[in-house]
């Protein structure tokens, strides 16, 4: 217990401060991390060559960025009030999450006493680190559209040693009266198969599929199939040259990238075949949780960015979305990542109205609105999970399947439909009628 047994305004005074921290760590990450790096923005990168020498007072949170705003010919007009807010929101609400979880916010069972504080601040500490990600995330995916790995493939390490090491650390829901975990079988009771073989094997199989996702390659399967899987395979080995010039060069070699996939792949399987062996049965509870949150998660947003992408035969929704929901479901567990998906449309009027009219722009990507989402179940965790428990997700793993398969279907017939009946309207617009 960190922070439970202190004085309330000493608390405050140091969660204020570690909200600072972690406020001026995200501004760093939104402008390292990204992957047009143009604009060294925060105090603590690597001074742009136009910009005027820094201030040791441009270091302290939220008043430094009144002295950066010196910079606004380099970065542009108003370029300092974005941080400004973002190190300003995180200094007064750290300590407020930190009040509403010991109150009970998450679990719903009032004020907590002293010996469920070590879970609260797991709980905390642990969401905390989950809502700095989701910031980064979704600044980076207003500014690039896109989402960069350094922030998903970092997030779903943690979510995985997390799950491993603190079980207590998943969300918490009401069994016959008393507070438990979620784990991948709730609200039905558990049941031991995923501790054996079987678990270990699906266990490894999604780890190597989101490796596998992950990897850079170059898909192209209108040669064939067989062609196309060599052709991916080779991209990978070998990427593609820079210049077409036929002249003697140094043998390609993988990326760095392919280079620090592959090496985490590698810890990353002999990690779990050690944890199915040594961890206790509700350590690979979490852990095994985890991995369906992360199949579920990813897997649902992959599945429909193929969908859509197919009917509307450009890119629907980018595969940073996927990484993100890979990301998510690791910390939360696959039924919050369903929420978390159904959530999303919802998420989106509260954020696409605010963000046309400050920007006026009326493209924006999903990852905000999932990130909006996971805070929205996170906040309304209780509430959410008492209204669904038995009436949705208490029918069992396999009709709730074959209703999302369904689902999927439906969503691809209506796609098409749209799509059919605007070639019919704005033939102009379309070179051919759908297939």
């Amino acid at each position: 217990m960190l922070l439970f047994n202190l004085n309330n305004s000493l608390r405050i005074f140091i969660l204020a401060v570690l909200g600072a921290v972690i406020a001026a760590a995200i501004n760093w990450a939104i402008y390292r991390w990204a992957y047009f790096r143009k604009r060294s923005i925060s105090p603590w990168l690597k001074l742009d060559e136009k910009a005027k020498p820094r201030k040791s007072t441009d270091y302290v949170p939220v008043l430094g960025w009144f002295g950066v705003r010196r910079d606004a010919d380099v970065h542009g007009k108003g370029f300092w009030i974005r941080p400004l807010l973002i190190e300003l929101v995180w200094i007064i609400c750290l300590p407020l999450f930190y009040n509403w979880h010991v109150e009970g916010g998450l679990s719903g069972g009032g004020v907590v006493g002293a010996a469920n504080a070590a879970t609260i601040e797991i709980w905390f500490f642990v969401q905390t680190i989950l809502l700095a990600l989701l910031t980064v995330a979704t600044f980076i995916d207003f500014d690039e559209k896109t989402i960069p790995d350094g922030v998903t493939v970092t997030g779903l390490i943690i979510a995985l040693l997390v799950a491993a090491l603190a079980p207590m650390s998943r969300l918490p829901v009401l069994v016959k009266g008393a507070n438990s975990f979620l784990h991948f079988n709730s609200p039905l009771e558990l049941t031991d198969w995923h501790q054996e073989t079987t678990g270990l094997v699906l266990a490894l199989s999604i780890f190597t599929i989101w490796y596998l996702a992950l990897l850079p390659k170059t898909i192209n399967f209108r040669l064939g199939f067989f062609k196309g899987i060599k052709i991916m395979i080779g991209s990978v080995v070998r990427p593609r040259r820079k210049t077409k010039i036929d002249i003697r060069s140094t043998p390609r070699k993988p990326l760095l990238l392919t280079k620090i996939l592959t090496a985490i792949w590698l810890v990353g399987t002999i990690a779990i075949f050690v944890a199915w062996q040594t961890l206790p049965a509700i350590n690979k509870t979490s852990l095994f949780s985890a991995f369906m949150g992360m199949a579920a998660g990813g897997g649902l947003v992959w599945t429909v960015r193929i969908i859509a992408s197919s009917v509307l035969n450009q890119e629907a929704m980018g595969f940073g979305d996927v990484t993100l929901m890979f990301m998510i479901g690791a910390f939360l567990g696959w039924q919050p990542s369903l929420l978390i998906f159904g959530l999303a449309p919802f998420s989106m009027l509260l954020i696409a109205l605010a963000y046309f009219i400050a920007t006026r722009d009326n493209q924006m990507a999903f990852g905000p609105y999932l990130c909006l989402s996971t805070l929205i179940l996170i906040l309304f965790w209780n509430p959410i999970w008492s209204a669904v428990e038995l009436s949705f997700f208490g029918i069992g793993a396999k009709p709730l399947l074959i209703i999302g398969v369904g689902a999927l279907v439906l969503m691809a017939v209506m796609l098409f439909g749209i799509q059919w009946v605007k070639f019919k309207l704005l033939p102009e617009v379309y070179d051919e009628e759908p297939n």
